[in-house]
Protein backbone atom coordinates (compact mmCIF):
# COMPACT_ATOMS: atom_id res chain seq x y z
CA UNK A 1 0.00 0.00 0.00
CA UNK A 2 2.94 2.43 0.59
CA UNK A 3 4.60 1.46 -2.36
CA UNK A 4 1.07 2.35 -4.42
CA UNK A 5 1.82 5.84 -2.67
CA UNK A 6 5.05 6.66 -3.82
CA UNK A 7 3.77 5.66 -7.52
CA UNK A 8 1.09 7.96 -7.03
CA UNK A 9 3.61 10.90 -5.65
CA UNK A 10 6.14 9.92 -8.38
CA UNK A 11 3.16 10.62 -11.01
CA UNK A 12 1.76 14.05 -9.39
CA UNK A 13 5.72 15.31 -9.56
CA UNK A 14 5.92 14.05 -12.91
CA UNK A 15 2.63 16.19 -14.03
CA UNK A 16 3.94 18.61 -11.88
CA UNK A 17 7.41 19.44 -13.89
CA UNK A 18 5.73 19.13 -17.16
CA UNK A 19 3.07 21.87 -15.76
CA UNK A 20 6.16 23.41 -14.47
CA UNK A 21 8.02 23.97 -17.78
CA UNK A 22 4.99 24.90 -19.75
CA UNK A 23 4.17 27.78 -17.21
CA UNK A 24 8.36 28.54 -17.52
CA UNK A 25 8.28 28.88 -21.00
CA UNK A 26 4.89 30.38 -21.95
CA UNK A 27 4.27 33.32 -19.56
CA UNK A 28 7.38 35.24 -21.25
CA UNK A 29 6.17 34.11 -24.42
CA UNK A 30 2.38 35.63 -23.66
CA UNK A 31 3.77 38.93 -22.16
CA UNK A 32 5.91 39.52 -25.12
CA UNK A 33 3.32 38.76 -27.45
CA UNK A 34 1.28 40.92 -25.66
CA UNK A 35 3.23 43.63 -24.45
CA UNK A 36 6.06 43.35 -27.01
CA UNK A 37 8.52 44.22 -24.44
CA UNK A 38 10.78 42.02 -23.34
CA UNK A 39 11.75 44.05 -20.54
CA UNK A 40 8.71 43.25 -18.72
CA UNK A 41 9.01 39.45 -20.63
CA UNK A 42 12.12 38.99 -18.80
CA UNK A 43 11.44 41.15 -15.19
CA UNK A 44 8.11 38.91 -15.04
CA UNK A 45 10.50 35.70 -15.04
CA UNK A 46 12.85 36.75 -12.79
CA UNK A 47 9.78 37.42 -10.10
CA UNK A 48 8.79 34.27 -10.22
CA UNK A 49 12.23 33.72 -8.22
CA UNK A 50 12.10 36.15 -5.43
CA UNK A 51 9.54 34.26 -3.44
CA UNK A 52 12.12 31.21 -3.16
CA UNK A 53 14.41 33.69 -1.26
CA UNK A 54 11.64 34.84 0.81
CA UNK A 55 9.45 31.67 1.57
CA UNK A 56 11.54 28.47 1.69
CA UNK A 57 12.40 28.45 5.18
CA UNK A 58 8.72 28.69 6.15
CA UNK A 59 7.91 26.14 3.73
CA UNK A 60 9.94 24.21 6.02
CA UNK A 61 8.45 24.91 9.01
CA UNK A 62 4.69 24.13 7.03
CA UNK A 63 6.13 20.82 6.09
CA UNK A 64 7.50 20.16 9.79
CA UNK A 65 4.01 21.18 11.98
CA UNK A 66 1.21 20.36 9.12
CA UNK A 67 0.15 17.26 7.21
CA UNK A 68 2.05 16.85 4.38
CA UNK A 69 -0.57 15.60 2.27
CA UNK A 70 -2.78 17.88 3.13
CA UNK A 71 -0.05 21.18 1.80
CA UNK A 72 0.26 19.64 -0.91
CA UNK A 73 -3.90 19.57 -1.80
CA UNK A 74 -3.90 22.90 -0.97
CA UNK A 75 -0.86 24.27 -2.11
CA UNK A 76 -2.47 23.01 -5.59
CA UNK A 77 -5.84 23.99 -5.16
CA UNK A 78 -4.56 27.99 -4.13
CA UNK A 79 -1.97 27.57 -7.17
CA UNK A 80 -4.39 26.30 -9.76
CA UNK A 81 -6.84 29.66 -8.96
CA UNK A 82 -3.87 32.09 -9.15
CA UNK A 83 -3.03 30.87 -11.99
CA UNK A 84 -6.51 31.29 -13.47
CA UNK A 85 -6.07 35.29 -11.86
CA UNK A 86 -2.45 35.06 -13.33
CA UNK A 87 -4.34 34.16 -16.80
CA UNK A 88 -7.51 36.57 -16.36
CA UNK A 89 -4.93 39.39 -15.83
CA UNK A 90 -3.27 38.36 -19.36
CA UNK A 91 -6.03 38.19 -21.43
CA UNK A 92 -7.37 41.74 -20.24
CA UNK A 93 -7.54 44.39 -23.35
CA UNK A 94 -5.59 46.49 -21.26
CA UNK A 95 -2.88 45.30 -19.80
CA UNK A 96 -2.22 46.02 -15.54
CA UNK A 97 0.92 45.64 -14.70
CA UNK A 98 1.86 45.80 -11.03
CA UNK A 99 -1.53 42.88 -10.68
CA UNK A 100 0.15 40.95 -13.22
CA UNK A 101 3.25 41.05 -11.31
CA UNK A 102 1.72 40.19 -7.80
CA UNK A 103 -0.18 37.68 -9.47
CA UNK A 104 3.20 36.05 -10.62
CA UNK A 105 4.38 36.74 -7.14
CA UNK A 106 1.64 34.98 -5.51
CA UNK A 107 1.43 31.61 -8.01
CA UNK A 108 5.44 31.76 -7.30
CA UNK A 109 4.94 31.79 -3.81
CA UNK A 110 2.70 28.49 -3.67
CA UNK A 111 5.81 26.17 -4.67
CA UNK A 112 9.46 27.29 -1.86
CA UNK A 113 6.19 26.97 0.47
CA UNK A 114 4.95 23.32 -0.46
CA UNK A 115 8.04 21.61 -2.01
CA UNK A 116 9.40 20.86 1.29
CA UNK A 117 6.30 19.32 2.28
CA UNK A 118 6.86 17.23 -1.19
CA UNK A 119 10.32 16.04 -0.35
CA UNK A 120 9.63 15.25 3.32
CA UNK A 121 6.45 13.23 2.84
CA UNK A 122 8.76 9.95 0.84
CA UNK A 123 9.58 8.61 4.02
CA UNK A 124 6.37 8.42 4.83
CA UNK A 125 5.11 6.76 1.59
CA UNK A 126 7.95 4.02 1.21
CA UNK A 127 9.93 1.26 3.28
CA UNK A 128 13.06 2.16 5.12
CA UNK A 129 14.82 -0.34 2.38
CA UNK A 130 13.77 1.48 -0.69
CA UNK A 131 14.20 5.32 0.74
CA UNK A 132 17.33 5.28 -1.76
CA UNK A 133 15.81 4.17 -4.57
CA UNK A 134 12.56 5.79 -4.31
CA UNK A 135 14.91 9.36 -3.67
CA UNK A 136 16.92 8.24 -6.88
CA UNK A 137 13.41 7.98 -9.04
CA UNK A 138 12.32 10.94 -7.67
CA UNK A 139 15.80 12.95 -8.57
CA UNK A 140 16.16 10.69 -11.67
CA UNK A 141 12.75 12.28 -12.85
CA UNK A 142 13.79 15.63 -12.41
CA UNK A 143 17.19 15.56 -13.87
CA UNK A 144 15.26 14.58 -17.21
CA UNK A 145 12.55 16.93 -16.83
CA UNK A 146 15.78 19.46 -16.48
CA UNK A 147 17.05 18.06 -20.14
CA UNK A 148 13.30 17.14 -22.04
CA UNK A 149 11.18 19.50 -20.50
CA UNK A 150 12.67 23.23 -22.46
CA UNK A 151 12.66 21.39 -25.30
CA UNK A 152 8.77 19.42 -25.04
CA UNK A 153 7.62 22.60 -23.57
CA UNK A 154 8.67 24.56 -26.30
CA UNK A 155 7.40 22.40 -28.87
CA UNK A 156 4.06 22.45 -26.67
CA UNK A 157 4.11 26.30 -26.63
CA UNK A 158 5.12 26.21 -30.37
CA UNK A 159 1.77 23.95 -31.22
CA UNK A 160 -1.02 25.28 -29.26
CA UNK A 161 0.20 28.35 -27.66
CA UNK A 162 1.26 30.67 -24.71
CA UNK A 163 -2.53 30.91 -23.39
CA UNK A 164 -3.36 27.65 -23.84
CA UNK A 165 0.11 26.47 -22.58
CA UNK A 166 -0.94 28.60 -19.40
CA UNK A 167 -4.37 26.59 -19.36
CA UNK A 168 -2.55 23.04 -19.15
CA UNK A 169 -0.57 24.21 -16.27
CA UNK A 170 -3.61 25.13 -14.24
CA UNK A 171 -4.79 21.49 -15.24
CA UNK A 172 -1.49 20.15 -14.39
CA UNK A 173 -2.15 21.68 -10.53
CA UNK A 174 -5.74 19.80 -10.60
CA UNK A 175 -4.18 16.82 -11.73
CA UNK A 176 -1.26 16.80 -9.26
CA UNK A 177 -4.15 17.51 -6.44
CA UNK A 178 -6.40 14.73 -7.78
CA UNK A 179 -2.89 12.20 -7.30
CA UNK A 180 -1.85 13.27 -4.26
CA UNK A 181 -5.44 13.14 -3.05
CA UNK A 182 -5.84 9.42 -3.60
CA UNK A 183 -2.93 8.15 -1.53
CA UNK A 184 -2.83 6.67 1.39
CA UNK A 185 -0.38 8.64 3.58
CA UNK A 186 -0.27 8.20 7.12
CA UNK A 187 -1.22 11.72 7.86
Amino acid sequence: MRQSAFRFLWLSFLISSIGDWLYKLALPVVILQKTGSAYHAATAFGVSFIPWIIFSMIGGVVADNYSKKHVLIFGNFIASGLALLLLSVLWQRQLNYPLMYIAIFLLASVDPLTHPGFQSIIPELVANDYLVAANATIQTIENCISVVGPLLGGAIITLIGGYTGLLVDVGSFLADEFTIEVQQVRK
